[in-house]
């Protein structure tokens, strides 16, 4: 029986943040860095190398989720 595909951890940092911004994420190469290092993300270790799935990068996106609204504050030139 073959795995699915999608659990396979065959994506390093820089395939995963090219996988991202395939499927249009504005995301940067610092936020997965800071993602793989802070293990947001749970790699699986091979070598010298740490590899996610592509389940891995779509739970992580839905963990960034913030609910409720969300509006940036006022900066103090636009309140004069």
């Amino acid at each position: 029986m073959d795995p699915n595909p999608n659990d396979v951890a065959n994506l390093n940092q820089e395939a995963a943040f090219q996988k991202l911004r395939e499927w249009g994420y504005p995301i940067t190469r610092r936020t997965i860095k800071y993602a793989f290092d802070r293990r947001e993300m749970k790699p699986v270790r091979l070598g010298n190398g740490n590899y996610v799935s592509v389940n891995d990068l779509l739970a992580w996106i839905e963990s960034r989720r913030q609910d409720g609204h969300y509006r940036a504050p006022e900066s103090a030139a636009a309140q004069a």
